[in-house]
């Protein structure tokens, strides 16, 4: 991708002084589409895990504030694997239906 980088400064720029704010400001036009498909090229056929890892993080740090409120409750139970899914569905069930509401 060797496109020239409209950020840069011009050549002729002066410095940024009172007198001359406006004199040699480039516009750029932004086109999200475009930014979009220069993101997918760049990933190539990675795109979609990187969106889903992405989503996956969202959820599940809007999840933690409502786990850490229960550490105490199961900090002193025994806990194996197929005990956290009985502790997910009777501890943390509650609290997750009441942020979907809010």
């Amino acid at each position: 991708m060797s496109h020239e980088n409209p950020y840069d400064a011009l050549p002729s720029a002066k410095s940024m002084a009172a007198d001359n704010l406006g004199d040699d400001m480039r516009r750029v036009n932004v086109n999200p589409v475009e930014l979009f498909k220069r993101g997918y090229a760049l990933l190539g056929d990675q795109y979609w895990l990187f969106l889903g890892m992405s989503l996956v993080a969202i959820i599940l740090g809007s999840l933690v504030l409502m786990m850490m409120c229960y550490v105490p409750i199961i900090f002193f139970l025994p806990i194996s694997f197929a005990s956290a899914f009985v502790l997910y569905r009777d501890i943390y069930a509650q609290p997750i239906v009441v942020t979907q509401i809010a």
